[in-house]
């Protein structure tokens, strides 16, 4: 799939790819989710990117909902709501409870993620983004 990304890519065209993070989606080592047919970590990811590619930026997708990581009501309400047979509330009901919390749905919307670009930080995103270019 790479090689044949790299030649259909114009001279200046960009190549942008996204994957989950096997350590974080799959800390076993199994993929489970039967639409991932691959994962990967970052160091993975990387190597192989720069076997077809001259230039690779990767980036990781942070939940940025709740901040700087530190626990509170909503993340906390958020924990309990997805915890088994919890989970099966109406979503009219979980939305409520989370508007009254925190005043945004249950699911996270668009801006409840950013990117970041530092290694340390990427290497613990759930999901891989990356830029590449010949």
């Amino acid at each position: 799939m790479l090689s044949e990304f790299k030649r259909v890519t114009k001279k200046d065209g960009l190549v942008i790819i996204s994957t989950p993070n096997i350590l974080v989606n799959s800390p076993d080592g199994v993929v489970r989710n039967p639409y991932h047919t691959q994962e990967w970590n970052y160091e993975q990811l990387d190597s192989l990117l720069k076997e077809f590619f001259a230039d690779v930026k990767l980036t990781g997708q942070e939940y940025a909902r709740y901040g700087n990581g530190k626990m509170s009501v909503g993340k906390m309400a958020e924990k309990i709501l997805y915890m088994r047979g919890v989970r099966k509330l109406p979503l009219k009901m979980q939305d409520a409870i989370m508007k009254m919390l925190i005043g945004k749905p249950m699911y996270p919307l668009p801006e409840d993620y950013s990117l970041t670009a530092e290694k340390n930080r990427i290497i613990k995103c759930k999901t891989f983004f990356a830029v590449c270019s010949k």
